[in-house]
């Protein structure tokens, strides 16, 4: 079986168990090295110009449609954050981040680039609203590091899912990569025919190759596999980040 026809969107199957999936999970973190740009860069628009935009390209991909779907109930204010709803500004040159209470994009990426992020975004704000976020005081410093670590991972497949679905529609983004989407494939396809040579049918294959890739996506943030940037232009692991901040809050 084809990749295209696997990851088509009626093809996709979520369990209760996913968290974007599921309205439960979320903190505020930084962006992974993100998406490489290799198409035209967007217009410059308004801000609800290149949301519409966004929404529109979103709604080809089950992943994405939830991310839409999370976002308006904090935009709208359904849901709140210290008694804020969630804002969003999108123009060329500001930061792809979300910090409280909004999420800010890049207008210099090209739409699909934008949308995808966009999905990883939501995320922390999803964390954030939902008061799931990580808090560095009160916390073991391992569990700080293991919960913010699973938020930055699992922004990252949820961003790569949207991409994967989105193949074969007009928003087709293939010349737009991840840094990590050839390992999550790679473990998916590995553990999808594993699963067919056992026997097992085609969802039940699914579903288990996706948790299987999604624990491979999770290592590899905390094995170092994918750094961030630690504020002084140095790329660190995600383990020491996460690690600094919680010193600085418990030891200043």
């Amino acid at each position: 079986m084809s990749l295209s026809s696997l990851f088509a969107p009626d093809a996709i199957r979520t369990d209760s168990s996913d968290p974007i999936h599921s309205y439960g999970n979320s903190m505020a973190g930084i962006m992974p090295p993100d998406f490489a740009l290799t198409s035209t860069a967007s217009a410059n628009l308004s801000t609800s110009d290149y949301l519409s935009k966004i929404k529109t390209i979103l709604q080809n991909s089950p992943t994405g449609r939830t991310a839409v779907h999370h976002f308006d109930a904090m935009n709208s204010g359904f849901y709140k954050k210290d008694g804020k709803c969630l804002g969003i500004e999108i123009a060329p040159g500001l930061p792809s981040e979300y910090s409280a209470p909004k999420i800010t994009l890049d207008g210099n990426e090209a739409i699909e680039e934008m949308a995808l992020t966009f999905v990883h975004e939501v995320n922390h704000a999803w964390y954030d609203f939902m008061g799931k976020t990580a808090e560095a005081k009160g916390m073991k410093k391992q569990d700080y590091i293991d919960k913010c670590i699973y938020e930055e991972a699992e922004g990252a497949w949820l961003a790569i899912e949207a991409k994967l679905e989105l193949k074969g529609s007009e928003h087709d983004n293939e010349k737009l990569t991840h840094p990590q989407d050839e390992r999550y494939l790679q473990e998916y396809d590995r553990v999808f025919v594993e699963e067919k040579k056992k026997g097992k049918d085609e969802r039940t294959a699914d579903e288990n190759a996706r948790r299987a890739a999604r624990a491979f996506i999770l290592k590899g943030f905390h094995d170092g596999v994918v750094g961030c940037d630690d504020g002084s232009g140095n790329i660190v692991s995600y383990t020491q980040y996460y690690g600094d901040i919680w010193l600085s809050e418990n030891h200043p």
